[in-house]
């Protein structure tokens, strides 16, 4: 039996089909390439195959499949200790290997990675890219996998980097390793594996030899695909000077080879002369598309008074009947902003732990309160105040993250500034607190989906077994609070200098260089919140 076997898998995520009746095997020893165009269904595979994510249909067998370990894409956004020691050893010290034992293998493996001496005391996250890489990689491999799965490993990394990257692939698949490598670099692709797969919309529409969609432009567009750009260019230097390849040639190494050996009229991958008539040429130059107009900017004013208006009627709400009220209306405004369910549930789940913990203090130390239940009913039901408390902090949360999650952070400081421009006169800095509060709420949903790329980091290795015990899950995520907010920084780091580049910059005030709109539900939404919080002051 292979090491992993596919069969009739498919996969919805975010109520889109993601993976569509995928029957795939790999062999021992193997290193399978994947590729395919954005949203082909590339990630969602390297999840099905690690079990990671549930399966709509089909299932996933094989002799490997229980050992099937996952380096997720973006590996330093998931470390989880602050010493790289420490961060390979964790998936053996999770199985209950001494913690000697397991430091002396992740010495060994970092050894075995080629990654220098000084750095198993330094933080995974002062490291190169392409050292966090091979550092990620040894985290896993700690977890001794019979099936290595990598999703993007060369993504951002420089030329030298990947090439040491490619390196420890190629080490690990000698000595056995079985590997598959999603990707989007055809030369990635040429230069490591054996096998190549192609997805499409969710299916496999090839399956096969590298070279023979790598080393094609033809076959390789037909599929979504682009070769690598050396390739493209012998193809283009071999139909000007009218020649014939003799072989498919997919890696750019090689290419570059028989492009040099044309040029020097030397033995090469080239053939006898072929003529082309000029119209054949130009048959071959591809078209260029017009480029749509752009959209216009949004004036996002309306939406960000909507939502302040809509946090105060949650605040104000003094009874239980008020407060579900402005819950169910934010939840149907985060239903009509089209925010993926996985985000809205990220985003919520901490709501549930706030009302278990409210309830549970309110019946422990709070006695019995008088709360408004209706106008005109009140109740003493212990736990009333603290259902109350839970009902207007979800009644926040999902407001802010209709705003944020359906907004540009640049279009939100915008708006911002715009609707503080006369605080300006009294020398308020508004550019600064419209920057501040542009990034405060772009964390929003960030943050909720850090924690999960965390522990889904966590499942990839080894370390979160599901499903496991409430007070399992806690003592696991009570180790991530360290690197969640670890990753919070950084990404609020990243999108201040989003932002910045994009021209939001708190001292300087340039003029818009496209047309701003309001949309049209935007004065609806204003509306309703009005209309909230009219309501808070009768129910």
């Amino acid at each position: 039996m292979p090491e992993l076997r596919a069969r009739a898998v498919a996969v919805r995520r975010d109520g889109v089909r993601a993976l569509d009746g995928i029957d795939l095997d790999v062999a021992a020893g193997e290193l399978v390439a994947v590729m395919g165009g954005t949203g082909a269904g590339k990630s969602t595979l390297a999840l099905a195959l690690c079990g990671l994510v549930a399966l709509e249909a089909g299932q996933v067998a094989g002799d490997g499949a229980r050992d099937a370990r996952l380096v997720l894409q973006r590996p330093e956004a998931t470390f989880l200790a602050d010493r790289v020691l420490d961060e390979v050893a964790l998936a053996a010290i999770a199985r209950g290997v001494p913690e000697a034992a397991a430091h002396h293998r992740a010495q060994a493996l970092l050894d075995e990675l080629g990654l220098p001496a000084d750095v198993a005391a330094r933080d995974p996250l002062t490291l190169s890219g392409g050292e966090q890489r091979r550092v990620a990689i040894a985290a896993v491999l700690a977890a001794e996998p019979r099936v290595l799965v990598l999703d993007e490993p060369g993504a951002g990394l420089d030329r030298a980097a990947r090439r040491e990257l490619h390196d420890v692939l190629r080490t690990l698949h000698a000595a056995g390793r079985t590997i598959v490598l999603v990707t989007h670099d055809p030369d990635e692709a040429a230069a490591l594996a054996t096998r190549l797969v192609v997805l499409d919309a969710g299916r496999i529409a090839w399956d096969g030899g590298c070279a023979q969609v790598l080393g094609a432009p033809e076959q390789a567009r037909s599929l979504g695909l682009a070769v690598a750009p050396e390739v493209a260019v012998l193809q283009r230097v071999a139909a000007a000077r009218g020649v014939v390849l003799t072989r498919a040639i997919a890696r750019s190494d090689e290419a570059i080879d028989a492009i040099a050996a044309m040029l020097e009229g030397g033995p090469g991958a080239v053939a006898v002369p072929r003529t082309s008539t000029a119209s054949q040429v130009a048959a071959r130059r591809p078209s260029v598309e017009p480029l749509a107009p752009l959209a216009p900017l949004v004036d996002a004013r309306l939406r960000l008074v909507a939502c302040a208006v809509a946090v105060v009627a949650a605040l104000l709400a003094t009874s239980l009947l008020a407060a579900t009220v402005v819950v169910v209306a934010a939840a149907v405004v985060v239903r009509a902003a089209r925010i993926a369910r996985a985000r809205v549930r990220l985003a919520t789940r901490p709501l549930v732990a706030l009302a278990v913990l409210l309830v549970g203090l309110q019946l422990l130390f709070g006695g019995p309160q008088q709360v408004a239940v209706a106008p005109g009913v009140d109740t003493t039901w212990p736990a009333a105040s603290a259902v109350l408390r839970t009902l207007q902090a979800s009644a926040i949360v999902l407001a802010t993250l209709a705003l944020s999650a359906a907004t540009a952070p640049g279009d939100l400081a915008t708006g911002m500034r715009r609707m503080l421009a006369p605080l300006a006169l009294v020398r308020v800095p508004i550019g600064s607190l419209a920057f501040v509060v542009a990034t405060g709420l772009g964390l929003v949903p960030a943050f909720a989906d850090e924690l999960e790329r965390l522990r889904l980091a966590q499942r990839a290795r080894g370390i979160r077994r599901e499903p496991a015990s409430v007070v399992a899950r806690l003592r696991l995520d009570a180790g991530l609070i360290g690197p969640l907010f670890v990753a919070s920084f950084r990404r609020a780091h990243l999108l201040a200098d989003a932002l910045a580049v994009r021209g939001v910059d708190p001292d300087v005030h340039p003029a818009d260089w496209r047309a701003r709109r309001t949309p049209g539900g935007d004065a609806a939404l204003l509306v309703v919140a009005v209309a909230l919080l009219a309501m808070t002051r009768f129910a």
